[in-house]
């Protein structure tokens, strides 16, 4: 899949930047990322790049103001729309105060209507199942997703992976790398691609692996033997 162009919902700093560049020098990329102070950050890094488009955005499912609550000691890393929940046992280290919060403008993908990219990557804090239901028209030329996922309620209301996973069945999305951060921590990433972009091999071992991996047994030496490269 030749990366034509990268939306980054959720783009802190600009962190990604550098890999995309990297994967296409001349790459479209918009990056959304609704807290102020980030956001500020990434216009000072980026103004002056003509491939870069910034907006100071959360996307979700619908248009509205939401409050963030932010953490005070981990770079607004693990800063969430939703109230932080086993997150608060899994990282005990990173602490929210009530007062410690912003008020934030959401809006859907759909609404942008950005066409000229194919990868899209979410990293929301559990938020990941609002913005692609927000993005249901926008799928249609994304060709694979980097999504963050979670196997538990580290916020609360947010999506088990297997809920991800059927969501994005219905638009013809296969999980095909799964990399959990550690085998005690429930949250990792996740690469989908579309059904018509892998070949039945592909799908096949995937679709086994994946299986193996609601049972909580790791699947990432497996997948590490799928070559991406059509």
């Amino acid at each position: 899949i030749f990366p034509k162009g990268f939306i980054q919902v959720g783009a802190h700093i600009g962190q990604e930047v550098k890999i995309f560049k990297k994967l296409n020098s001349e790459a479209k990329i918009y990056l959304f990322e609704p807290q102020k102070e980030l956001f500020q950050k990434l216009k000072m890094q980026y103004k002056n790049d003509k491939y870069i488009t910034l907006f100071n955005l959360a996307l979700g499912d619908s248009k509205q103001t939401q409050t963030m609550f932010k953490d005070i000691n981990n770079d607004s890393q693990s800063s969430s729309i939703l109230k932080p929940k086993e997150h608060l046992k899994y990282h005990s280290y990173i602490e929210f105060e009530k007062d410690n919060q912003e008020i934030i403008y959401v809006d859907t993908l759909d609404s942008f209507n950005i066409h000229d990219v194919n990868i899209l990557c979410i990293d929301v804090q559990g938020y990941e199942l609002n913005v692609l239901k927000g993005s249901k028209t926008s799928l249609k030329n994304i060709d694979a997703l980097l999504v963050e996922i979670n196997r538990k309620e580290l916020y609360e209301g947010c999506p088990h992976v297997s809920e991800i996973d059927h969501f994005l069945k219905d638009f013809d999305y296969v999980r095909i790398v799964t990399k959990w951060w550690k085998k005690t921590i429930p949250w990792g990433d996740a690469l989908y691609i579309k059904k018509n972009k892998i070949t039945l091999f592909k799908f096949v071992i995937t679709s086994i692996s994946n299986f193996i991996n609601q049972k909580n047994i790791t699947f990432y030496i497996l997948s590490r033997f799928i070559n991406l490269k059509n």
